[in-house]
């Protein structure tokens, strides 16, 4: 009885955690920051709502000495089309909260600006950590340039998602699904 109880609220807690964001966008952007080290991130959210703001959960991969880690932050998307017409989306992190799925230490989450051409496709990217949007007034802001990882195939998405995400995470299977509604 004890286990089928485990089941029941894991599968509940799994389910209201999945509820928490649709997957209705899902992108791949990657930056190398001064230091050398090499980023990976996988932002996950809602549609834009009629404000052009939507919930998000970014997780970002790196490697330090060999060993890969994975770290989620919430974010909020806001979305505007600038005065060249190009799309701007700005990525935000919610706050200094996060948690590491992969790997320790400490991680201060990422912001970011994005933007796409009139017919979608992205053009350059920026990117600082909090603390690097929290520096005194006068001080130089320092950004690094992010660009898109492009996947060629769902297969290829997949392959991109399974490194982010394992068949245990609440949004797996809401990522598979997404993909499988891509058309090829």
């Amino acid at each position: 009885m004890k286990l089928i109880f485990t089941f029941l609220l894991t599968g509940i807690f799994s389910l209201s955690f999945a509820q928490q964001i649709n997957v209705d966008i899902v992108d791949f952007y990657k930056w190398t920051s001064q230091e050398g080290t090499n980023y990976q991130v996988m932002i996950v959210s809602e549609n834009f709502d009629d404000t052009g703001y939507a919930d998000g959960v970014a997780r970002v991969r790196y490697a330090i000495d060999g060993a890969y880690k994975v770290v989620q932050f919430k974010c909020l998307l806001g979305g505007e089309i600038d005065e060249d017409g190009y799309w701007t989306v700005t990525i935000m992190a919610y706050d200094d909260n996060y948690e590491f799925i992969q790997g320790e230490g400490s991680y201060s989450p990422d912001n970011f600006m994005l933007s796409y051409d009139q017919d979608g496709f992205f053009v350059a990217g920026t990117q600082a950590d909090n603390n690097e949007l929290y520096k005194p007034e006068g001080e130089e802001l320092v950004a690094a340039d992010v660009d898109i990882i492009d996947y060629g195939t769902k297969e290829d998405m997949k392959t991109l998602i399974k490194m982010f995400y394992s068949t245990n995470d609440p949004l797996y299977d809401s990522l598979l699904m997404y993909v499988g509604s891509l058309k090829e």
